[in-house]
């Protein structure tokens, strides 16, 4: 028979992955509840458990009454273990959002791009002066993502064309990824608005819907 050594390291990591995403969507759980919900033993969702406060990712919440016995432990994620950036970016202003990982936002603040033609220098000031106001150093960013007009392509994630931001071109998005060190996502403004609708505004829950961008 052929040896895997590699698939306990990889069932592992479908197990951490999975309880991350059960506790992101219905945290906070019992180390009982997380077991029944993602079919894992109770020894092995107290290894994956285990795992996670171990990385700093989940800790003990609170705690659950019961019947007999004592309360049961309840974990959930800690916010503060990963952040995200996400900029709106535009001719007369750039917004920055600083979110944790449940997606609370914790910092927001706006600059003017003052004549600023170097798109790269433009967002690396504007995502360091968000990370200051939420006190988040920007190593504990796990991605930037910015929105702006015009069309985005998604082969390689650069602006093909925007009448409003000449300076954006192609290269661009390698240029922020390299300078950032970061996951970065360059998407059509209009695009993004939608999602966050769907996923938390007035679209959500819905099969199709229409959304009107006036500008």
């Amino acid at each position: 028979m052929e040896r895997r050594p590699g698939v306990p390291r990889l069932l592992r990591e479908i197990n951490d992955r999975a309880a991350l995403e059960l506790l992101l969507d219905s945290g906070p759980l019992t180390r009982g509840q997380i077991g029944e919900l993602t079919g894992l033993s109770k020894v092995t969702a107290s290894q994956t458990l285990a795992r996670l406060e171990e990385r700093g990712l989940v800790e003990v919440a609170g705690e659950q009454a019961g019947g007999r016995g004592p309360n049961a432990a309840l974990y959930g994620i800690i916010p503060s273990s990963a952040y995200v950036a996400g900029l709106d970016v535009g001719p007369e202003f750039v917004s920055t959002a600083i979110a944790d990982i449940h997606g609370d936002i914790v910092a927001e603040v706006t600059v003017a791009p003052n004549g600023h033609d170097d798109p790269v220098a433009l967002v690396h000031s504007a995502v360091v002066k968000a990370c200051r106001s939420a006190k988040v150093a920007l190593s504990k960013l796990r991605a930037v993502v910015i929105g702006t007009p015009g069309v985005v392509d998604p082969r390689t994630g650069d602006v093909r064309f925007s009448f409003d931001l000449p300076g954006w071109h192609e290269g661009i998005h390698e240029a922020l990824a390299r300078d950032l060190r970061r996951d970065v996502r360059i998407e059509n403004d209009v695009n993004l608005v939608a999602i966050a609708e769907r996923a938390r505004g007035a679209a959500h829950g819905a099969d199709d819907f229409v959304l009107l961008w006036v500008g």
